[in-house]
């Protein structure tokens, strides 16, 4: 990954102009100078030109950045903020270490989908005994924001479903939280694709694609984690590999990233040009329309920064659910403004997250949707928990759930 060091005419090229005010969630919602890309920015030239130390106060500040990008996009000197904060993170970590809560959670838990299987499965089980009543009210508004488990994981429903023998393949890279909380999803992606004549496969060995240890700095087992899912796919015969989570798209485009200048290089970029998210596969591949029957109920949309600003993928999900949907299709004000979820922000800043999610609700409500849809788990999570604390009958969908269940293929 890029060196903090490396980007050093980055952060000089800030000029202060205030456009990323504008966008900025954590400015929005909180008012605050540090809370802006422009004053993080600010702080970390300072501490580059040693005017400042690595403290616990500036590693909140830096931390209580969303990696949105929304600030990137508005800014006329165009300023990777998101990549300045990244390099900061992998350096504090270096130089300070991760918290041990962190090193735990990033090196024992996520790191291996059985492992953050077992949580799961010890999450619900304690929900079913009523033992989460007596967690102090702070700590239990963070565990309400898991959403109720499925009985089984998509894993342990995927050995009984049927095999297409088609002739056409293509890979699935497998979300931990589709798998874990949001099996439908995988589900509709298999059965939709097998309708239209491919065979799906997913890699036994795939893990974690190691976007929350970029996220947290933890670069060495990202890529450790990078290589074992380059090497799952390396012998399978698929010209393309769909994601149907927006963050596992994005993070497998920074696996060449993770590897510059080594000998994995190489294949890290042959494998990462064929990962595709599943709403662009669809509608570049595939003649979705024919036998198409809408949806009768009101739809709207939340679009994921990792969608839209990492991946560059803006108009395919709108395609399928106006075509779903049709007249009933109705877009909310700031579709494609951050929900405050990003990975595990509603958890270690939930207040300033609930303060942003208030917001993303407010443009749900206004549009009279039943559904909204969105292509990552991590808002799914977010958007259910918005919309739990407002009592509100919404539900939250993956736009390929809703295109499957208009060619009649699963039922809700």
């Amino acid at each position: 990954m890029t060196r903090l060091t490396d980007l050093e005419d980055d952060v000089y090229r800030c000029m202060r102009c205030g456009a990323c005010q504008r966008v900025c969630p954590t400015f929005i919602s909180s008012g605050l100078e540090p809370a802006l890309a422009r004053g993080r920015v600010r702080l970390i030239r300072e501490l580059m030109a040693g005017k400042l130390s690595m403290s616990t106060k500036l590693n909140d500040y830096i931390n209580a950045c969303l990696g949105c990008r929304s600030c990137t996009d508005n800014c006329p000197s165009q300023v990777p903020t998101y990549k300045i904060v990244l390099a900061y993170k992998e350096a504090y970590a270096s130089v300070k270490g991760l918290p041990l809560v962190y090193r735990v959670a990033l090196q024992h838990v996520l790191k291996y989908p059985a492992n953050l299987a077992r949580i799961m499965h010890g999450l619900g089980v304690s929900r079913q005994l009523g033992v989460n009543n007596w967690l102090p009210k702070g700590l239990k508004a963070k565990e309400n924001i898991i959403p109720p488990l499925p009985e089984k994981t998509f894993k342990e429903q995927w050995p009984a479903m049927q095999k297409s023998s088609q002739y056409k393949k293509v890979g699935l890279f497998l979300s931990c939280l589709d798998d874990l909380l949001f099996p439908r999803v995988p589900h509709a992606v298999i059965k939709l694709l097998n309708h239209f004549g491919y065979e799906v496969i997913i890699p036994e060995k795939l893990v974690c694609c190691g976007g929350p240890h970029i996220a947290y700095g933890d670069v060495e087992t990202a890529r450790k984690l990078a290589w074992q899912n380059i090497m799952a796919f390396a012998d399978q015969d698929v010209d393309l590999i769909v994601t149907d989570c927006a963050t596992c798209g994005s993070t497998w485009q920074s696996y060449p990233a993770l590897f510059a200048g080594e000998p994995g290089q190489h294949q890290a970029q042959a494998l990462a040009s064929k990962v595709v998210d599943i709403n662009r596969f669809i509608v570049q591949n595939i003649n979705w329309q024919t036998g198409l029957k809408n949806v009768p109920q009101v739809i709207t949309y939340h679009q994921p920064c990792h969608l839209s600003r990492y991946q560059l993928v803006n108009d395919e999900p709108l395609a399928l659910l106006q075509a779903v949907a049709g007249d009933g299709y109705k877009e909310m004000a700031d579709y494609d403004s951050c929900c405050g979820g990003a990975g595990t922000f509603n958890f270690t800043h939930y207040d300033l997250s609930m303060r942003i999610l208030n917001r993303k609700i407010n443009s749900i409500v206004s549009t009279g949707a039943s559904i909204v849809a969105t292509s990552c788990p991590a808002c799914r999570i977010q958007l259910l928990h918005g919309i739990k604390k407002r009592h509100l009958k919404v539900s939250v969908r993956h736009p390929v759930e809703l295109l499957a269940q208009a060619h009649g293929i699963i039922n809700y």
